[in-house]
């Protein structure tokens, strides 16, 4: 009988062992992604003037670096980008399934960040439908030290660059980096938005690195080989616009010279004719 209870309690424990970690399984710790280095075709964001001084943000070494999803009662701002199931990378909360998970995405052309509202399905975050319950609410944190921002009289209004396309092989120092919000709480951003397109900076595949790239510092994100980037980019929209206001200034200076010389040439013409009365 005593061997017979004993069985028992052996079958419960295991029991209990398999199903207790079962939402712990469906998350992957940072280390294992951040092992992975990307490999073929990127798209190289080359870092604001002034990022380290200037930026809300900061890009950490990803070895040694945990990501742990913790309660947050502030009201976010959505993201206003389709985000793909991605991997839930990262320590869980306290309450996997019942968490909301708000994913933090930088809009590529400012500094601004938004949160894309997720739920946890069989190890994926996929998107949350229906109405969030009160205290739900998790966010990624870095783990560590915590990061202070430092106050600039002229803050940066966008982080990244536009971006360019190149292989991986091209750049140099090369090290898998997360991009972390610098006040507290240090949010990490999981992605970027790059138009109306979401780029994992953090999944299954590995995470973003920092290198350079002809001598910039930069982010370089690893895509498929049949991306392609927005054809229009709001930097090069923007040199354009101000080409054109370079050729209006142009014209403006030209048409003011013509009217001084004009002015000269007609106040040497009334000189002459009047020296030349005086003479008769």
């Amino acid at each position: 009988m005593a061997l017979l209870r004993r069985g028992r309690f052996a079958l419960l424990l295991v029991v209990l062992l398999l199903a207790r970690p079962a939402f712990a399984q469906d998350f992957v710790p940072l280390a294992d992604v951040a092992a992975k280095t990307p490999s073929g075709k990127v798209l190289f964001f080359p870092l604001a003037d002034r990022f380290e001084e200037a930026s809300p943000y900061a890009l950490l070494p990803a070895e040694g670096r945990r990501i742990v999803w913790t309660p947050e009662s502030a009201e976010l701002p959505g993201a206003a980008v389709a985000v793909a199931a991605v991997r839930a990378v990262g320590t869980p909360p306290a309450q996997p399934e019942a968490a909301r998970y708000l994913l933090p995405v930088l809009d590529g052309a400012t500094a601004e960040l938004r949160f894309a509202a997720r739920r946890l399905d069989g190890g994926r975050l996929v998107p949350f439908e229906g109405t969030p319950e009160p205290g739900r609410d998790v966010v990624p944190l870095l783990a560590g030290p915590r990061l202070d921002a430092t106050p600039s009289e002229t803050p940066l209004t966008r982080v990244l660059e536009a971006p360019v396309e190149v292989d991986v092989s091209v750049l140099a120092d090369v090290q898998p980096s997360v991009l972390v919000r610098k006040a507290t709480p240090s949010r990490v951003v999981f992605g970027v938005q790059v138009g109306d397109r979401y780029l994992p900076l953090i999944d299954e595949t590995g995470v973003a690195v920092t290198a350079k790239h002809e001598g910039r510092a930069g982010l370089a994100v690893a895509v498929a080989d049949d991306f392609e980037p927005p054809s229009t980019t709001t930097t090069e929209a923007e040199n354009r616009l101000s080409s054109k206001d370079d050729d209006s200034d142009s014209n403006r200076v030209l048409v003011l010279r013509v009217l001084v010389l004009g002015g000269i040439l007609a106040m040497l013409a009334t000189w002459r004719r009047r020296r030349r009365s005086s003479a008769r």
